[in-house]
């Protein structure tokens, strides 16, 4: 058995926030967002105001349905998939024939 075992993982985990502590002081996540809003003030944006008719509003609703239903069927082929296989591999070591 080696002596002092477990030493090695309480010495990690005290670089780790030792470092994390060197980054948190490094960085000034305020001080960035302070400096980007101050580069933006003499900026003018513009945000087109347009407002969707109820058929386009109909339209966006129907095809993001869509592509919910098409992204569920995805994952669901998916995941059937990866049950088949498992259980085409569960058969063939029950039977024996990965065994040989």
């Amino acid at each position: 058995m080696a002596s002092g075992g477990g030493f090695g993982a309480l010495d990690t985990m005290n670089k780790t926030l030792k470092n994390n502590r060197a980054l948190l002081k490094k960085i000034n996540v305020f001080e960035r967002v302070k400096n980007y809003n101050s580069s933006l003030k003499g900026r003018k944006v513009s945000i087109p105001n347009k407002k969707a008719s109820e058929e386009q509003l109909q339209e966006i609703k129907v095809r993001t349905l869509r592509e919910d239903k098409r992204q569920t069927m995805k994952q669901v082929t998916k995941i059937a998939v990866v049950f088949l296989v498992i259980i085409a591999l569960l058969a063939l070591i029950i039977t024996g024939v990965l065994n040989r």
